[in-house]
């Protein structure tokens, strides 16, 4: 993003999420919904890409910041906190149409989500030319290498429960049988509606576009989710296409925030946040899995991997250097910062600034 486009001060909320792919604001279904749900009810924000989920205080994102307040993470609590605040998509929604929304939210961010997750990560071909390559150009750093690993390895232990079975005289994983069974149940509620409950959008406008927009890739090795919507279920997919020119046609707007140095990643945007993250957690929270204290070890790797490069950095290109005084006799270091006037680390700030796009 340009920094023309950045907002400085003011009341903007900012919204923390995973960085663009495919033509979207972000590559990770929830982060989208959030920044749909944000556009549907015409909220003045502006985005900060991550590329790290230590900036959370819950270590997931999206999180929203509203100005001095507790971060809100999770899209639901988001959701929630834009409602309170008098953004609320759902208020012309009777008792049964709210019932049906929540329904048809947790259809979608459960089993859909186990479809994406299937094509994007259990399908080799997808994985080998798509999607890793994808995700890593959309982060910086060593995170362009741990991050997909990290989501991959969860996809794998989520999906486990899905078998292969024969359909229509062919073998496939029944993830793409019961694909249409939801696509269905959608399509049938929308029918030909602008929106999922008449004229009006809804949360569930934004929860459904965050994530089938990430359906609709043909670009991947083995699109095969975008075969059977644009086939099957033309409506859905014609209906994810006008949301995405509707609500993101034009490039949003940049914190100021966005674009701190890429050694340090975002937890030089927040390091009190990361800092009560790590060694603050909250009362009560249940026991780490092995999966999740194994990925917490590889957060922390890459944490003293590039404090270590930047360090190294900083001396191999002569911005600091330690002389031992050799008259004095009492053995002390001498630091000498280059640069007058705070040249040295000023100069070092702004070549390491990354701006992804």
């Amino acid at each position: 993003m340009a920094a023309d486009d950045r907002v400085k001060g003011g009341a903007a909320l900012e919204l923390f999420m995973w960085g663009p792919a495919y033509n979207l604001p972000s590559f990770d279904p929830f982060c989208l919904s959030a920044a749909a749900y944000l556009q549907l009810a015409e909220v003045t924000w502006v985005v900060n890409e991550c590329n790290n989920a230590g900036v959370s205080p819950r270590g997931e994102l999206p999180m929203l910041r509203d100005s001095l307040l507790e971060p809100v993470v999770t899209t639901s609590k988001i959701i929630a906190h834009l409602k309170k605040k008098g953004y609320d998509l759902d208020q012309h929604l009777s008792a049964t149409e709210a019932a049906e929304c929540l329904a048809f939210t947790g259809l979608v961010e459960d089993k859909l989500h186990d479809a994406l997750l299937f094509s994007w990560w259990l399908e080799a071909k997808n994985v080998m030319k798509s999607t890793r390559p994808t995700i890593s150009k959309s982060l910086r750093g060593w995170a362009g290498f741990r991050v997909p690993s990290q989501l991959q390895k969860k996809a794998e232990a989520r999906l486990k429960r899905y078998r292969t079975v024969t359909y229509k005289g062919k073998e496939t994983n029944e993830i793409y049988v019961l694909v249409r069974e939801w696509y269905k149940a959608l399509a049938n509620k929308l029918g030909e509606q602008p929106y999922f409950f008449g004229s009006r959008p809804s949360s569930l406008d934004a929860v459904v576009f965050g994530h089938l927009a990430l359906h609709c890739i043909p670009s991947l090795a083995e699109p095969t989710l975008f075969s059977i919507l644009t086939f099957e279920f033309p409506t859905l997919y014609a209906y994810c296409e006008r949301m995405r020119e509707d609500l993101f046609g034009a490039p949003l707007r940049a914190s100021a925030n966005h674009g701190a140095s890429w050694i340090l990643g975002d937890i030089v945007r927040s390091p009190m946040v990361y800092m009560r993250t790590v060694f603050s957690p909250a009362a009560g929270k249940k026991e780490k899995s092995v999966e999740e204290r194994r990925a917490e070890v590889g957060t922390w790797m890459s944490v003293v991997g590039a404090v270590g490069f930047f360090v190294g950095y900083i001396f191999y290109s002569g911005i600091v250097r330690i002389e031992i005084g050799d008259g004095d006799g009492d053995g002390n270091v001498d630091v000498d910062v280059d640069g007058e006037e705070g040249g040295g680390w000023q100069d070092a700030d702004a070549h390491n600034d990354h701006n992804t796009e």
